[in-house]
């Protein structure tokens, strides 16, 4: 009783509203969870998000928010490893990218290129 009453006194009105048909602790933390993270589905909906670079944008555009997608990620509890990130940035670039990526695929070690390492050649590239 005394962790519901410690929940119910850190909500807002509508954070209340939204558990106070809850009998216990465990409940209300659940439908919070829920409400605030969303369901199972809604999380892995969210980890298989994948950032498509917009024709035009610029790298560090991109960078910036496929940094936001993996913090995001993050802090729902899933890590992903730099090589997954390195490659899903190089798949998501557009068709004028290309050859580049098709470059650091077969000069670089995907495993070990850190994803500093990759913004920093398309950067290059993109200024040349």
């Amino acid at each position: 009783m005394k962790a519901r009453d410690i929940l119910i006194s850190s909500l807002g009105v509508n954070g209340y509203h939204s558990v106070s048909h809850c009998k216990t602790a465990k409940a209300m933390w659940d439908a919070l969870e829920t409400l605030h993270e969303g369901t199972d589905n809604v999380k892995q909906s969210k980890i298989n998000t994948l950032v498509r670079m917009e024709q035009g944008e610029t790298i560090s555009s991109m960078k910036m928010r496929f940094t936001h997608i993996v913090n995001k990620l993050q802090n729902l509890g899933k890590t992903i490893s730099n090589q997954d990130c390195t490659n899903k940035i190089l798949r998501c670039m557009t068709k004028e990218w290309q050859p580049k990526v098709t470059a650091i695929k077969e000069s670089q070690n995907l495993n070990i290129l850190s994803m500093i390492t990759l913004f920093r050649k398309l950067k290059e590239h993109q200024i040349t």
